[in-house]
């Protein structure tokens, strides 16, 4: 009697299911204990501004000491560790960068760091895929565990399929879109039992945008190109200043920078954060002007010391966040002249995330998908093709290269030398 063999294809995608239900698991609890920081921050920032200086002092510096000295291949975005166990062929420590991965990015930004908890967990499910899949299996799960960590953070299944095949670069198989489906829904599916079905940024209701007014989203995204250049040329001058600055022993660096960083959110305190605090008021309400323009500079450099100080940590929140900012500050300056038919602030505001976003990575469908997908801006989605296709435009016709190549190239030349911190 011959012996039943199952099917490798139910097995990677029972694998895929797997993946996706911890990846949703991790989370909702790196979720849940970022939120309860956030809100411990914003009462003590308050309140006792000074213990919160030394706490956020500390944190970073055993962010920084946990991440160099156990699992250096997960700071920052983590992208060259991923790239080179997918088209390299190099195998993660897993084991390792799992745990490290997540402590480091749950002290790093409930410290106030400027990063976002979507790199470090497309790196914790890029690691479950590998430990959990079959050699035969690896890369195909690897990059489902990824596009499933992009999708547990923002609850945005769509944005973790397009992450794959966008951002990661992978060609189309049916094996690969199929294991990346099932992971990103499932994990999606976890995350929203627990928090709910609402998007991150709950707004609206969104209406469509009178083609009158599309000029001024031009108009927009176009000013939002030339800042997404200037963004790209403060990440790379801050973050190459930054590894040139020899600082042992490990932790100090982060140290210094969980103190500056408190001590300028005692002052400001919409300038600490990795950007969910503010991108929610923006979205629903204005700050003052002459605050605003201070704001989108700050945390510009402040994202990139974040980003460069050796933690685990991304970019796309902090990214999503200027940009709901360049969105507000546009729709303000245009209320002064009052001169041209101007859409609503809010969908202006939708706007900047989604053109920063591709101003800065030069991934415009990923943008577009999940900024729809975190504020439920569906019925946008000619306004914000044509902010991001202004600004993806102007910052190419402006001669400027895509920011993440050069991140990755910093990226790669810091695991290689090992980051002073």
């Amino acid at each position: 009697m011959a012996r039943y063999a199952p099917d490798p294809r139910l097995a990677s995608l029972a694998t895929a299911l797997g993946v996706g239900v911890i990846v949703g698991c991790l989370g909702i609890i790196l979720r849940l204990s970022l939120r309860s920081t956030l809100a411990l921050r914003v009462a003590w920032a308050s309140q006792y501004p000074l213990l919160w200086i030394v706490l956020t002092t500390v944190a970073c510096g055993v962010a920084v000491r946990l991440t160099q000295t156990w699992a250096p291949e997960a700071a920052g975005s983590g992208f060259p560790t991923l790239s080179a166990a997918v088209h390299d062929g190099k195998p993660m420590r897993w084991r390792r960068v799992l745990p490290v991965t997540l402590g480091g990015a749950w002290l790093a930004i409930s410290s106030g760091l400027l990063v976002g908890p979507e790199a470090p967990m497309v790196l914790v499910g890029a690691a479950l895929g590998q430990g959990l899949g079959r050699p035969a299996e690896r890369v195909t799960l690897i990059a489902a565990g990824a596009g499933a960590g992009l999708a547990a953070v923002f609850s945005a299944p769509l944005a973790g399929i397009l992450f794959v095949f966008e951002e990661l670069g992978f060609g189309f198989t049916p094996a690969l879109l199929t294991s990346t489906f099932t992971a990103t829904i499932t994990a999606t599916v976890v995350v929203q039992l627990a928090l709910g079905q609402q998007p991150a940024f709950p707004t609206g209701p969104w209406g469509a945008t009178p083609l009158i007014q599309l000029p001024v989203i031009a108009l927009l995204g176009g000013c939002i190109g030339i800042l997404g250049v200037g963004c790209n040329a403060v990440l790379l001058g801050v973050l190459t200043q930054v590894q040139r600055w020899q600082v042992r022993p490990a932790g100090l660096r982060g140290i210094f920078l969980g103190a500056g960083i408190g001590l300028v959110a005692w002052g400001l305190p919409w300038a600490a954060g990795e950007g969910d605090r503010i991108t929610t008021h923006l979205l629903t309400a204005d700050l003052p002007l002459g605050e605003s323009l201070l704001l989108v500079p700050l945390r510009m450099v402040l994202m990139a010391l974040s980003y460069g100080c050796g933690v685990p940590g991304g970019l796309y929140a902090p990214l999503l966040a200027l940009g709901a900012e360049a969105g507000r500050v546009g729709s303000q300056l245009l209320s002064l002249g009052a001169l041209l038919p101007t859409p609503s602030p809010q969908t202006l505001t939708v706007i900047g995330m989604a053109a920063l976003f591709t101003a800065v990575k030069r991934a415009p469908v990923i943008g577009i998908v999940m900024v729809m997908e975190i504020t439920g801006s569906y019925t946008l989605l000619v306004e914000l093709a044509l902010g991001s296709l202004c600004a993806y435009l102007t910052a190419h016709a402006l001669g400027n290269h895509p920011m993440h190549e050069k991140i990755q190239h910093q990226d790669r030349h810091r695991h290689r030398v090992g980051t002073p911190a």
